[in-house]
């Protein structure tokens, strides 16, 4: 996908989420990990924002080894967890699709993908919110499943198991983190 249309506000929520996915995996694992951050969207924008992650991991002491690859290929490997923090809305429905069957496939038995991105308006407002707000800003094509429904849908169809694990109101729409296993 295309970054040049993103805002700026846009991409720091993307370094913002990198950041997140560190500080949670020093949290739950208390030692040093490796995490392959796999993109979806334009490498070069994805260098500074995998840099930055590095950064944040070294000053909180995490011993992090980041590899990065392209998320919507699907011979990743066996991994126990896959996180996805707003990305889905981005990528086109094809892509949707292309990257959750790589997450299915890249998950050991046992194995969880958690995915926190929009989903669909709970109330009139946010419905409006992130129809005024998200959809200008981040294109149409790629954010109505997201608006109506569909992109939960495939997510359901995808896998076996999916719970909602939080569902927060913002001011461009209604973010959801869904817990799914295989």
């Amino acid at each position: 996908v295309d970054m040049g249309h993103l805002s700026r506000d846009t991409l720091d929520q993307l370094v913002g989420g990198l950041e997140t996915l560190v500080r949670t995996v020093a949290a739950e694992e208390r030692v040093g990990c490796e995490i392959d951050v796999l993109w979806s969207i334009d490498p070069i924008e994805f260098v500074r924002m995998i840099a930055t992650a590095r950064r944040n991991a070294e000053r909180a002491g995490v011993d992090v080894l980041f590899r990065e690859g392209d998320m919507t290929v699907r011979e990743l490997g066996g991994y126990d967890r896959v996180y996805s923090t707003m990305t889905f809305h981005h990528l086109l429905p094809d892509a949707k699709q292309l990257a959750l069957d790589a997450a299915l496939a890249a998950l050991v038995r046992g194995g969880s993908f958690v995915v926190a991105d929009f989903t669909r308006p709970r109330d009139p407002l946010q419905w409006a919110l992130f129809a005024w707000i998200q959809q200008p800003l981040d294109g149409f094509e790629n954010t109505r499943p997201h608006r109506d429904g569909s992109f939960e849908a495939a997510v359901r169809k995808t896998f076996r198991q999916v719970r909602s694990a939080a569902v927060a109101r913002t001011i461009a729409g209604t973010v959801e983190t869904l817990v799914c296993v295989p």
